[in-house]
């Protein structure tokens, strides 16, 4: 249905009846004898029917007719009189035809049930004609409609739902005056500024209001009809840059935004770009992509347009802008011109430098979206493919609600959120399509396209602004129409504002000091750019200016100059041309040189691809793994486990956080690309059994029973036979060696390899709360780096108490620290040799849990096996934490350590352990007679540190051990033995011994080895360094007094305001008041909370401040993500002791209330201890202060 000529003829009014042109004049006070030759001259206008179809821009042009002022007042009058009626005449006569088109369904519905009750068939000619009638009725598309292998009587049961929807959204009807509505569509976007500059960001970004609602304002029918879009992205950034301008800039600027229009271009992020074209050459066939196909319903339901001698400004602007006046009036000084400057510059950010005229359009938008991502850049086509297929089936849902349940949850403010979504797998490409539907206005409970479209046309309150039209007024245009009378000299405001025109000036003055060529080009290219108005100029105006450009100066143009406009070429590419001028500007001419070289070789390059695409491919894909991959085994390794294309580091926490069939129901991995899946979803659920995932195929199992022993029944089975026979001859010489199972952690270390930083960070939290050994020094599988884990592991907390020191301490001494902080006794295992029949893992174990859980995996374990790839010197890091009993294994926090494989073989991570380490343990043999085995144990035992040996080849403790040296023969002893040996043997000999070190003293060392640290990267420790600057600036207020003094916000007028918001959507207590006065008190009553809360909260503070500047400069890096991981951390380290000791101090308070409720008595002590516990409690309440306080309070500001 196209809105905007629902009602073409019939509201007209009684001029147009009259059909009298002079006479409609005389009536507005307009002379016939100027104006009749007028309307004929410039519009064609001979009849006063011709009126009606006349446009705002028609209007602006007879205004620039008129002798007086008034005259444009009554032409206005005369375009109001022509035109159909108000819009709550058009809204009520939409869903007028709403509710016919309603009856209309519902019969026919009726009628194709009682069709099915007489015993017709689906395909029957009747029922098949009745059942298009009723798509027809519906107004669905003939591809959205169900296809005829569904139940015919199951879609007409989803249809009558959809009705009965649909009735109940029309009977609720609230709507705002046109006034009002303005104000409230989209937060008053529509009397928002526009910052117009080069910069993209400029534009989009949110503003304050910049003009007031015109006194003799009223809306109109839409100038647009409905529509359906289509777009598709290659890019997340390219599809969030679409939205962003369809949320901000409305459809108009959006569509010629891909032709450049307001200075800048979508089409970068749309598949048919040049640019992304190019990139997409480049792209290695391991590289993760993206690709997402939107369709959406574009339904404008009311138009405006701001005449320009209406514009009038808000009184904040009109205030801000007489300061600057102020400011220019006083005496020059030196702080004048920079204090003007930032004045004005703080204006344009916060109101813009330019007004919407229009026209601006009202309604909303219903968005449905399909995701893929993770796929082959060759499987583009395909995937192209399945998305759309994937998004058809999804739309046909949200039409009839057949096939998808269209949940609904959006906020009406939220002009663009998700509604829901589902996710579809096609097992060919193993990639998912995410799938979601999104409104922009419209009623946030819909439940299908119909309900939303009529709640959309049945309440403004629901709509948005979706277009801002394409006519930009700058603001000092409307300084000189409407607001001469309010500054004492407009044109010296004017003329300030304008000072980039005479700075452009100063500019080619300067440059033609320094070079011709750089003045010439950029004055060229101010010719090329500038305009008075605010569209870009047309290739054709560029064109002709350019003409004039070489008319007038072609004998005095540089050679410089000459070669790059003889580029443009028949061609015209005008964007090379203007990037080719900047380039001369900066005085890099030999850029220009190149770039016309680079376009020769890059054409010259996809001719010889397109020409030779296939011989070449192989070569290509050879070389890319090369350059990312060098050892052959990791690649297969990640290639079997489907992550090749997440290496290095590009797996974020989005890849995983899903949620799949397999969360919900015990299912085991078919395939082994599933395995890192199985185990991060595993993780997500807290699944200790992740650590014994493993994938064995059927056709390749090493437990195989081969047919020649079958075929041996008859023959006498003798165990001994082929016992003393060659070791290394196969059992059978016709059998295969089978490809051995991945090992399970293969799996981990692999995802590790493959995940970011942050992903990393939550891996590793997840797995110790299962209570895993952490990876500590990561060896990198493609060269001889290390990497050391810091970032990482600073997310890890422990609890712990510590025995007490005397029998008459009353309490046990309680801590929870950040581990990565905490100092503590280094205790290192290492294995220097190879064959031993114990496994150092094991005897870890058996060392610190009592229960035996598996914090170290070892040889034992379920899937293990000698095939493993990625751990070889690798450390892994857990903690001991005692629990403050007597019987504890130790007193202390105690940090161990694991050096995975032979020592000799790993010398950089052995020479790190002998320096942070208290304590070593080494697992050797005295038969080992390998020189550099005997080397590294001699050197130890010289080394100053404590050492325990573990002779695998020894029964029983040596008698000559020396105070700081212990030889202990483990072979054939009992484990329990051996464990309380171990444990006496480690708490004596580290009283002996003074080193105790962090994480992060650690890293300082590790740093000196040459080992990278994941929180040297810049971003890391640029963001480390803000947080630091925000805590010293909370360090300066007492923890209790942070939230009422720097988060003015969410203080006790926080909690009021909720209540109050609360109380709107549950009337209880109404009195004598109607509904209507009940809820417009509650409103007013959470205006005036929400006006004191504003007034507290500003100025603002500098915390808040400098959050809010962080977050608007890192917006789009990965800074702003560790800024408040850092700030997360600082505060919890702020709070946590002093959380602690209240906490404590509340327990032993409750502790004595419930002693003397035992006792029965009612003193006075229990009031006063039970008025201490609701104290304490406030206080804890006070002085809880996360990331997650600071987000709410900057969103409070938004």
């Amino acid at each position: 249905m196209d809105t905007a000529v629902t009602t073409a003829d019939e509201p007209l009014l009684r001029g147009i009846k009259r059909q009298d042109l002079q006479e409609m004049l005389r009536e507005v006070g307009l002379a016939v004898e100027y104006w009749v030759p007028k309307l004929q001259e410039h519009l064609g206008v001979t009849s006063a029917q011709a009126l009606q179809h006349l446009e705002d821009k028609d209007l602006q042009q007879l205004k620039s007719q008129a002798q007086y002022p008034w005259e444009k007042r009554a032409l206005e009058k005369l375009f109001k009189l022509s035109h159909p009626n108000s819009l709550s005449e058009t809204q009520k006569s939409q869903v007028e035809m709403i509710k016919n088109k309603q009856k209309k369904a519902e019969q026919v519905l009726q009628e194709l049930k009682d069709l099915l009750l007489e015993g017709r068939q689906q395909q029957e000619e009747a029922v098949r004609k009745k059942e298009a009638e009723l798509r027809q009725v519906m107004e669905i598309p003939k591809e959205y409609w169900p296809s005829p292998e569904n139940s015919l009587r199951e879609v007409m049961e989803n249809v009558q739902k959809q009705l009965n929807l649909t009735e109940g959204t029309l009977s609720h009807r609230q709507n705002l005056p046109d006034r009002d509505l303005v104000r409230w569509a989209s937060g008053g976007l529509a009397l928002q500024g526009i910052y117009k500059t080069r910069y993209r960001r400029d534009l989009i970004e949110k503003r304050q209001e910049l003009l007031s609602v015109p006194k003799e304002f009223s809306l109109y029918g839409p100038e647009q009809g409905t529509r359906m879009e289509t777009q598709e992205f290659t890019s997340s950034h390219a599809e969030a840059m679409f939205t962003q301008a369809m949320e901000k800039l409305g459809f108009s600027v959006t569509a010629s935004a891909k032709g450049g229009g307001w200075g800048f271009s979508l089409e970068t992020g749309t598949d048919h770009s040049k640019h992304s074209q190019s990139k997409e050459t480049h792209h290695s066939h391991s590289e993760q992509s993206y690709f997402c196909s939107t369709k959406f319903s574009y339904v404008p339901l009311a138009s405006f347009h701001f005449p320009i001698d209406q514009l009038q400004f808000s009184k904040a602007t009109l205030q801000e802008l007489k300061c600057i006046e102020d400011l220019l009036a006083q005496p020059a000084g030196l702080d004048k011109l920079p204090l003007l400057r930032h004045k004005t510059e703080a204006f344009f950010h916060r109101f813009g430098s330019h007004a919407n005229q229009g026209p601006l359009h009202l309604g909303g938008i219903y968005w449905w979206k399909a995701i893929s991502e993770g796929f082959q850049s060759e499987q583009l086509a395909e995937v192209k493919q399945q998305s759309a297929e994937s998004l058809n089936s999804y739309i046909r849902g949200s039409y009839v609600g057949f096939g998808v349940k269209v949940a609904a949850g959006v906020d009406v403010s939220d002009s663009h959120s998700n509604a829901s979504s589902q996710s579809t797998t096609c097992q060919n490409l193993q990639t998912k399509v995410q799938l979601s539907v999104a409104h922009t206005g419209g009623p946030p409970e819909a439940n299908s396209f119909f309900q939303w479209k009529a709640g959309l046309v049945a309440s403004n309150q629901t709509w948005c602004v979706i277009d801002r039209g394409l006519q930009l007024v700058p603001i000092w245009d409307i300084i000189l129409s409407n607001h001469r009378s309010d500054f004492k000299d407009p044109l010296q405001e004017i003329d300030f504002l304008l000072n980039e025109m005479q700075t452009a000036q100063d500019k080619y003055q300067e440059l033609k000091t320094i070079c011709t060529y750089r003045a010439q080009a950029f004055l060229v290219l101010l010719s090329l750019t500038a305009t008075v108005g605010v569209t870009a100029l047309s290739p054709e105006d560029k064109t002709q200016r350019l003409a004039l450009i070489r008319h007038h100066m072609g004998q005095s143009l540089t050679e410089e100059i000459v070669h790059v406009l003889s580029k443009l070429g028949a061609g015209h590419d005008w964007e090379n041309l203007e990037k080719d001028l900047r380039l001369l500007i900066d005085g890099n001419f030999e850029a220009t040189i190149s770039s016309l070289q680079m376009d020769e070789v890059r054409k010259n390059l996809q001719s010889i691809f397109h020409e030779k695409d296939q011989p070449h491919e192989p070569h290509n894909n050879e070389n890319s793994k090369l350059e990312v991959i060098e050892d052959g085994a990791f690649q297969e390794l990640l290639q079997r486990l489907g992550l090749e294309h997440y290496y290095p580091k590009r797996m974020s926490r989005a890849n995983f956080h899903l949620i799949y069939k397999a969360s919900v129901y015990n299912s085991q991995p078919s395939s082994e690309q599933e395995l890192p899946f199985y185990f991060l979803q595993k993780l997500l659920m807290l699944d200790y059994e992740l650590r014994y995932l493993v994938f064995r195929d059927d056709g390749n199992t090493q437990n195989e029973v081969y047919p020649s022993a079958l075929n041996q029944e008859k023959k006498a089975f003798d165990p001994y036979e082929g016992l003393f026979e060659d070791p290394d001859a196969p059992t059978n010489p016709s059998a295969t060696n089978p490809r051995p199972h991945i090992h399970p952690m293969d799996i981990q270390m692999a995802i590790l390899h493959c995940a970011d930083d942050f992903a990393r960070q939550y891996i590793l939290a997840k797995l110790a709360i299962c209570q895993f050994a952490l990876p500590f020094l990561i060896p990198n599988p493609c060269s001889s780096e290390i990497e050391f884990s810091l970032w990482s592991l600073r997310q890890i907390r422990r609890s712990w108490q510590e025995a007490r020191k005397s029998p008459k301490e009353d309490k046990n001494n309680y801590k929870n620290k950040q581990m990565c902080c905490v100092s503590t006794p280094v205790v290192s295992f290492i294995r220097v040799g190879n064959g031993f029949s114990a496994s150092k893992s094991q005897i870890m174990n058996c060392l610190l849990s009592k229960r035996k859980h598996d914090i170290f995996f070892h040889r034992h374990c379920r899937g293990s096996s000698k095939d493993c790839l990625l751990m070889g010197g690798v450390v892994e890091v857990c903690w001991f934490c005692p629990g403050g009993e007597d019987e504890e294994r130790f007193d202390t926090c105690l940090t161990f350590t694991n050096l995975h494989g032979d020592a000799k073989e790993h010398e950089k991570q052995l020479t790190f352990l002998q320096e942070v380490s208290s304590l070593i343990v080494v697992l050797m043999s005295t038969s080992d007679d390998n020189k550099e085995n005997r080397k590294i144990v001699r050197d130890l035992s010289q080394s100053p540190r404590p050492l325990i040996c573990l002779l695998d080849n020894k029964e029983k403790t040596m008698a000559n051990n020396s105070n700081q040296k212990v030889i202990i023969g483990i072979r054939n002893r009992n484990e329990g033995e051996l464990t309380e040996e171990l444990i006496t043997t480690i708490r004596r000999l580290l009283q002996l011994s003074d080193t105790v070190l962090s994480i992060e003293d650690c890293s300082h060392i590790a740093r000196k080895h040459g080992f990278l640290i994941d929180e040297d990267k810049r971003e890391c420790k640029e963001a480390k360094e803000k947080a630091e600057i925000l805590m010293a600036l909370l360090k300066e207020t007492k923890i209790s007094q942070v939230k009422e003094n720097l988060l003015p916000l969410q203080g006790q007028l926080w909690h009021l305001w909720c209540k109050k918001d609360k109380e709107l959507y549950h009337l209880r207590e109404k009195g004598n008041r109607s509904i209507e006065q009940h809820k417009c008190e509650i409103e007013t009553e959470k205006q005036r909370i929400r006006h004191e809360q504003l007034t507290r909260a500003f100025p603002l503070n500098d915390l808040i401040q400098s959050v809010l500047e962080i977050l608007q400069t890192h917006s789009e890096t990965h800074t702003t993500l560790y800024f408040f991981q850092w700030l997360g951390m600082f505060l919890n380290n702020l709070t946590a002791g002093h959380l602690e000791k209240l906490n404590e101090e509340k327990k032993s308070v409750w502790t004595l209330i419930q002693t003397e409720k035992r006792k029965g008595l009612n003193s006075n002590n229990l009031k006063g201890w039970q008025n201490q516990v609701e104290a304490i409690s406030i206080e804890i309440s006070d002085c809880t202060l996360g990331i997650e306080q600071l987000l709410r309070e900057d969103s409070l500001y938004l």
